[in-house]
Order: C-alpha cells, then structure tokens, then sequence
C-alpha cells in the first residue's frame, strides 16, 4: 500500500510541471498583445492633394524624442497641418521645403532618446487627389535615426 503516497506525489508534481510549461507557452502571446507601436499622422492639405503620413514606432513612447516630416513643395511655403490628438503628435514637427509636384516627397526620420538602440519604423504615406478621390499609397520600412524618403517617382 506504499505506492499509493508515491503515485500520489508523482501524479501532483507531473501536473504541477504541465501547468509550469503551459504558463510558459502563453506568456509571449500575452505580451505581443500588448505590444503596440506608438502611431502620428500628420495631415498636410493642398489647393489639390491631401498627404497623409503615418508612422509607426515600436517603443514605449517615452523613448521617442521627436518625429521630423520634410514636405517638398512647389512653393517651398507652409501649408495647412492637421495632427491626430495621440501622444505622439506632441512629438511631431512638420516643416516644407521647395520641390515639384512631378515628384512628391515627404522625408520622415525618427529621433530616439540618447541610448535607446534603434528600433524599425515604419511610414506609410497617402497621396489622395482632390480631383478625382485617386489614392496612392506607399509603406517604407527602415530604422530609426535613418532619412525614409517617399517619393511617387517611377
């Protein structure tokens, strides 16, 4: 009648381990679910295009220190920006420099923190002409601290 305890035992401790390595196999789903990239999308409004840039980083956003947007405009003139109320838009600054329309181009980097090793963002970039309601869109994928151009030439 000894085996009894033992089996006992070994059934207890067989089951405590099944439930070790189940709590195991759903911890890294647990933590991509909560794992979301901080995201902007500054809006610029022309007399014909609407430009939308998103960009999605993938950090806590306390390691972002800014996201900079060069739009090339005919007129080289600041235009009319409209950001989203996320946290990142606080982060976000838009500037315009002289280029054609013939070649649309936003360039977009990323600043970490001091320390902050790079991480990849991506920019996604949305050309609509108020014309026609035609949509081009584009994603660029790269690192953080590095120059992502969009442009719609061929």
């Amino acid at each position: 009648m000894s085996l009894q305890p033992r089996t006992s035992t070994f059934l207890r401790g067989g089951i405590l381990a099944l439930l070790i390595c189940l709590s195991f196999i759903s911890v890294p789903n647990l933590t991509y679910a909560a794992f979301r990239p901080c995201r902007g999308d500054p809006i610029v409004d022309t007399s014909q295009y609407t430009i939308q840039s998103t960009v999605e980083v993938y950090t806590d956003i306390k390691n972002i220190d800014r996201v900079e947007y060069v739009y090339h405009v005919p007129a080289g003139k600041a235009l009319p920006v409209m950001f989203d109320a996320s946290p990142l838009a606080a982060k976000e600054k838009v500037s315009f420099t002289k280029g054609g329309w013939g070649n649309m181009q936003v360039d977009t980097i990323v600043y970490l923190k001091p320390g902050v090793k790079p991480i990849q963002v991506n920019i996604i970039t949305t050309i609509t002409d108020k014309r026609d309601g035609t949509a081009t869109t584009k994603t660029i994928t790269g690192l953080s601290g590095q120059q992502l151009v969009y442009t719609n030439a061929s």
